[in-house]
Order: C-alpha cells, then structure tokens, then sequence
C-alpha cells in the first residue's frame, strides 16, 4: 500500500507544472515568468531589469546580462538572461531560487516536480556560408546561424579591413584609422541578428595545415557589442589579427559555430 501511494504520489507530482524551456547555444533556459507565476513569487518588472521577492531573498535579473543580485549581493549566471516577451534565463538561476534540476525536471523544496516544457525541435536546422559582394570588386565571407528567432537569423560577417575602403569609400577615413590602430592584416567581424540570441565568439582559421585561434575577448578585440549576447538594437563588431605567414591572396579555411567555409579575401 505504501509504495503505491508513493507511485500515485510521484505520478501527481510530474504532472503537477510545466515550465517553458530551449536551448540557446547550448545551455538550458528556462522560464523565469512561468516559474514565478507557478510559485507565487512577488515581482517587479521594469523595462531592464526583473525583482523576484522570495519569502527567504530578493534575486534582481538584468535583461541581456549575465549578472545578478542576491540577498543584497552581485553574482554572475553562466550565461546572460533573456527577455523576449518573458524572461529566460540559464538553468543555474534555479539554485538561487532554492530549486534543483534534474534531466528535465525541477524538484521544489516540499518535493513537488515540474517539467520542463522545450518546443518541437524542427526536422531541419538551416545554418549556412556565403560569400558577399561588397562592391567594388571586394567580397566578405557571411556565416548564418539559428538564433532565438529560428532559423538562419544570427549572421556574421568578415572582411578584410585593408580592402574595406575600396567597398565603403564614404567611410575611408574610419577604415583609414583602423588600420592604423591595427597594424598587420586585421580582419573586421560584424554580427547580427534579428533578436535577442547568444552567438559564439570563437573563430578557427586554417591554411597550409597551421591552425589559429580567435576568441574574444583576447585574441578577438570588440569594438562594440558583447561576446556572447547580440540583438537587433544591439549589433557586435571585432577585429583579430591575422599573423604575416597567412596569405589573404590564397584559399583560408574557416570555421565559426559549427560551419566551415573557404575564403580568398584577395584576389
């Protein structure tokens, strides 16, 4: 008799919530607005940033940014929250709450379970390369990703700054000054995308069996933006240095999150 109503216990338990899930670049995100709502938890919304009052604490989310208050004190989550409509945020935001997560799963602290809702994953994923006339004879190499908005919307573009001018000559004098302030053979990297989505900062580089290495924020300097988050008010860009054995006039292979593609920037 106990173990049925243990059974029967475990059985009500599971069914007891659901919480709205995804993946973005690979960490678990939940939802903060369907935890709340299912907790009872008193919140305050302001246009950046999310109160969540707990009978023990006060945990402060900032939208678009991996930092957080708690108790009065700052922490960081491994990744930054998202508002899009509701607000997301990686699984490690459970702790704060006194929540536990497994698999799918979250465990309240009376060892009630809710689950974790993820949407229908699509039969196709669309991620892609291409190569971008510019104008003036001068091409870039465009990668496209999936982000939070589907597929094909997180884009990121390379150039090589030495021939930018040529492209954009109304921008000469800006280009003019990148290269001064960047000697050698920069490659300029613009990303976007058409909402909120976290993007990899990590670019590998290929030619003549020698493989490099960029990354931000050392080896890959941003100009603008964040290096993981990108939105369409919030635009990235970047320069990495390109060391004098590589050859822009000759085939390079590059990789950015999962896509591979050849370049000749110089023709």
């Amino acid at each position: 008799m106990r173990w049925m109503m243990l059974l029967i216990f475990a059985c009500m338990s599971v069914a007891w919530g659901q919480v709205s899930a995804r993946k973005v670049a690979g960490t678990v995100y939940v939802s903060v607005t369907d935890l709340v709502t299912i907790l009872g938890y008193s919140v305050t919304s302001a246009s950046s940033s999310l109160t969540i009052r707990t009978p023990e604490n006060a945990l402060i989310l900032f939208a678009n940014s991996p930092d957080i208050s708690f108790a009065g004190n700052e922490d960081t989550l491994s990744a930054p929250v998202l508002e899009q409509g509701e607000w997301l945020a990686p699984e490690d935001v459970l702790s704060f709450l006194g929540l536990s997560l497994l698999g799918n799963s979250i465990t309240l602290s009376d060892g009630r379970i809710l689950s974790l809702e993820f949407p229908a994953v699509p039969t196709l994923t669309s991620a892609r390369s291409d190569i971008v006339d510019l104008g003036n004879s001068v091409e870039g190499l465009a990668f496209y990703a999936s982000g939070s908005a589907g597929p094909e919307t997180v884009s990121v573009l390379l150039m090589d700054v030495g021939l930018m001018s040529l492209a954009f000559p109304e921008q000469q004098q800006t280009f003019d000054e990148l290269k001064q302030k960047f000697s050698g053979k920069p490659i300029y990297v613009v990303v976007t995308a058409l909402a909120e989505s976290n993007w990899e900062s990590v670019f590998s580089l290929e030619q003549q069996g020698r493989v490099l290495e960029y990354s931000a924020p050392h080896s890959l300097s941003l100009l603008e933006g964040n290096a993981s988050t990108v939105g369409p008010n919030t635009p990235v860009s970047g320069i990495f240095i390109l060391p004098d054995w590589v050859n822009l006039r000759e085939v390079i292979t590059v990789s950015w999150s999962g896509i591979t593609a050849t370049m000749q920037f110089r023709r």
